[in-house]
């Protein structure tokens, strides 16, 4: 490559000339001159070289370079025909330093020319400084010359851009019609309008005013812009489409929203066809348009309730470049904590968050915080509510007036509320909506809070009696009638649960909470299936081993109250010698509703082939006091070594429980066993359950028993002694280990120990261990397992019994 030979005044006529020939490309001369610039002392004016820099970078657009080495004070000292070039390259470099220099000094030059004077308005506009462009637009339309053609669209086209600048869209609006009136090819009034109706909400006008310029010449409205118009419209249309289904009743609500969503599958497949056509230049805008009505169509199915059409779209669609905006990855987050995978919802939420910004109360950190509970992050649900606290003050901080109370700050203290009750902190939960209730006793959502945690605290007859008052209030509120019917849920109301679920049902069949509770409901009166077992050694006095199965499967609620019922035992027994086993099959009848429950069941054993019957029942007097009673002609309590003999016993229990709130119980039960052998056994017991540090993710309770009990006959051939006391103290630690919505693990052990008393022999100490997991499966499906160690004394000898048990109950659907 030729070296540049040394800057001179010939040497840059020459390359000119070499340029207006056609010898010399334009971008090779650029490369020229900013050479020879570069070459010149920094301070050096070199008027005609930035001149010629100026005109030559501006013609290949090349603005930064165009005023590389330019100084504002550099402009006095250029040529006339250089001023308008640095104008063009300072507006886009938005320079309006070096804008304001050429204006000034070329007005000095020219003082009565048009071009000088509206391009100082322009200059002024472009700075924001708009009182003085506002005093030099009026003395430009004030002019004599003002009046031609070509000089009144200049001035419209300056009126439009301050009505701009001052945030005026309308007025700007109205500038740039005037202004189509007298140039209607103009194409950036054209689609000023265009834009201004979209975001007023015209957004059908502005589609329709777009397709007849593209139909006229495609150059003024490009194939691209008419999409995002089209996206644009159908963005409003669903917000409109929201309200419908939001404000009216019916399965016609969901017509307009259907309709988008429709009309959104159609736009994709059109997008589709149009980004295989466009050309590589506009790829990208056309797949960050694509990616944004899919985002739309997510949001609308979301909305429409239909989660795993949101989730298949989500899936197929996720890899794509570029990403998802927020709006379709909140709404594939819903739909996540829909079928209960929150732990897919929360990075989701968590992206949401971090693109916006925004930690602030909103529907999206409102759901992470949700989604923290269920999945037992709990620290991360207090970090983020403590950063929304810092941001929502109890009154608005900049408000027209002083001490104006913060609508958010209520939201946030009545999630407050909610996150204790689902992290078993009911005292706080309590406490906070009491004091919201107080401040706004006629809202009902604060009320709903009070009555839902008196449910939850063992207060159930207060807590319909409250709903029952709630709902003669707010006779249209949905959410106090998904209480009422939750609540008529929990009391086996079985028959008023099911009415109020079909009334909202057919008004909202799309809405979350009412589905939930369709599928809460028909897991409460679904056939169910129960199986209880377990396998123990002993030391002799009572069995040397031990193990049994028992299931129950129930019916469906039959008549919104009975279940019929089959009951199957097997038990098994090694008794030194033999090894007796014992079935017992039977059926029954349940009934339940509200406060009552009773349960019949005819059975038949196969060691004696006896027949027998068993009734039990339960009644809640009141919030705090429950009765039951149990009477069994052949009691499965029945000792190995009685059975055996022949010898049979029948077993009658009543009790009575206080129950003042979710943290204590006690107990008080009588009982009394008649043996065929004519021994009579009495027994007194007393509990007192207190659970005394509850935490999200673990608890620490106790159980103090004292019983005592009286044996008849001691002469016979298995235990029986005639008087015998025990006080015991047992301790229970759980902890949550795992979680995930509905599921969860939870590891608990028990450890306590006392003393057992027995006439003849005195007192001895009795103490064991036990360890087990308790889960919850989903779907109604409980299962524990586990495993004891107990020694307890017989006749003044310890014995160690050691055991493993297991426990399902399933509803079969």
């Amino acid at each position: 490559m030729t070296a540049l030979a040394p800057y001179s005044t010939a040497q840059h006529d020459a390359q000119l000339q070499r340029w207006r020939d056609g010898s010399l490309p334009i971008e090779s001369l650029l490369a020229m001159l900013v050479q020879w610039r570069g070459q010149q002392p920094a301070h050096t004016p070199a008027p005609r070289l930035n001149a010629d820099l100026i005109e030559i970078g501006v013609r290949t657009g090349a603005f930064d370079c165009a005023l590389s080495y330019l100084q504002a004070t550099d402009v006095a000292g250029l040529p006339d025909y250089a001023l308008p070039p640095l104008i063009r390259a300072a507006r886009g470099t938005r320079r309006t330093d070096l804008q304001g220099a050429a204006v000034r000094t070329w007005k000095q030059r020219q003082p009565a020319a048009w071009e000088p004077a509206m391009r100082e308005a322009q200059w002024l506009i472009d700075a924001v400084d708009t009182q003085a462009a506002r005093i030099a637009l009026n003395a430009l339309a004030q002019r004599p010359d003002a009046s031609s053609r070509a000089h009144r669209i200049e001035v419209l086209e300056l009126e439009g851009a301050l009505a701009e600048a001052q945030g005026e869209p309308l007025l700007a609006l109205l500038r740039y019609r005037e202004l189509l009136a007298l140039e209607p090819d103009h194409a950036y009034a054209r689609q000023f309008e265009i834009d201004t109706l979209a975001r007023q909400r015209g957004a059908t006008l502005a589609l329709n005013q777009a397709q007849a310029w593209h139909l006229k010449d495609s150059a003024q409205v490009s194939a691209l812009a008419l999409a995002r118009l089209k996206a644009d419209t159908l963005a409003y249309r669903y917000r409109d489409a929201l309200a419908q289904r939001d404000n009216e009743a019916g399965i016609e609500r969901f017509a307009a929203l259907d309709s988008v969503i429709a009309n959104d599958d159609q736009m994709l497949q059109q997008l589709t066809q149009q980004l295989a056509q466009a050309p590589a230049s506009d790829t990208a805008a056309w797949q960050s348009l694509i990616a944004n009505v899919r985002a739309d169509t997510l949001a609308a199915l979301s909305a429409r309730g239909h989660h795993d059409q949101v989730l298949r779209r989500y899936e197929a669609w996720r890899a794509d470049l570029p990403p998802l905006p927020d709006h379709g990855l909140a709404a594939a987050a819903g739909a996540y904590t829909w079928v209960r995978r929150s732990d897919l919802a929360i990075p989701l939420y968590e992206q949401v968050i971090k693109n916006s910004g925004d930690d602030s109360l909103n529907d999206n950190s409102l759901s992470l915080v949700y989604a923290y509970v269920d999945t037992a992050r709990f620290d991360d649900a207090e970090a983020l509510l403590r950063r929304m606290a810092e941001d929502t003050p109890p009154y608005v901080r900049r408000a027209a007036r002083r001490g104006q109370p913060n609508e958010d700050f209520e939201g946030l203290q009545t999630l407050r509320a909610n996150i204790d009750l689902a992290m078993d902190q009911y005292p706080a939960g309590e406490r906070q909506f009491n004091q919201l209730a107080d401040n706004a006793p006629l809202n009902s959502e604060f009320q709903l809070g009070q009555a839902r945690t008196s449910q939850l605290r063992e207060r159930p007859h207060a807590a319909l009696v409250m709903m029952e008052r709630i709902r003669t209030d707010h006779p249209e509120s949905t959410n106090v009638q998904l209480a009422y019917a939750d609540m008529l849920l929990d009391h086996a109301e079985f028959a008023a649960a099911r009415e109020q679920l079909e009334s909202l049902e057919k008004l909202y069949p799309e809405n979350g909470r009412v589905r939930r509770l369709r599928e809460r409901y028909d897991l409460r009166v679904a056939a169910r299936l129960e199986v209880r077992g377990g396998a123990d050694k002993d030391g002799g006095t009572l069995a040397n081993r031990e193990r049994g199965l028992e299931m129950r499967l129930y019916s469906p609620i039959i008549g919104d109250n009975y279940r019929l019922f089959a009951r199957h035992v097997r038990q098994h027994a090694t008794l030194d010698a033999t090894k007796p086993s014992m079935f017992r099959s039977g059926v029954g009848v349940l009934y339940e509703r509200g406060p009552y429950w009773v349960q019949g069941e005819a059975h038949r054993e196969s060691l004696r082939h006896h027949s027998g019957l068993e009734i039990s029942a339960a009644w809640r007097i009141s919030d705090p006091w429950r009765l039951r009673a149990h009477l069994d002609t052949f009691s499965l309590d029945t000792p190995w070594r009685a059975r055996v003999q022949g010898v049979r016993m029948s077993a009658a229990d009543m009790g009575v429980s206080w129950i003042p709130n979710e943290a204590r119980r006690l107990d008080l039960n009588l009982s009394h066993g008649r043996f065929t052998d004519g021994n009579r056994r009495n027994d007194v017991t007393g509990v007192w359950h207190e659970r005394w540090f509850i935490r999200p993710a673990w608890q620490l309770a106790t159980t103090t028993e004292l019983s005592t009990g009286h044996n008849e006959r001691q002469s016979v051939s298995y235990f029986s002694p005639r008087t015998y006391h025990s006080e015991q103290l047992w301790a229970r630690a759980q902890w949550l280990s795992w979680k995930l919505d509905q599921r969860r693990l939870v590891q608990v052990l028990e450890a306590g120990g006392g003393s057992y008393w027995q006439e003849g022999y005195g007192a001895h100490p009795l103490y064991g261990v036990r360890y087990s997991h308790e889960w919850e499966l989903g779907r109604g499906i409980s299962l524990f397992y586990g495993l004891s160690w107990i020694r307890r004394p017989y006749d003044g000898v310890g014995e160690i019994k050691r055991a493993v048990f297991f426990g399902l109950s399933a509803p079969l659907l």
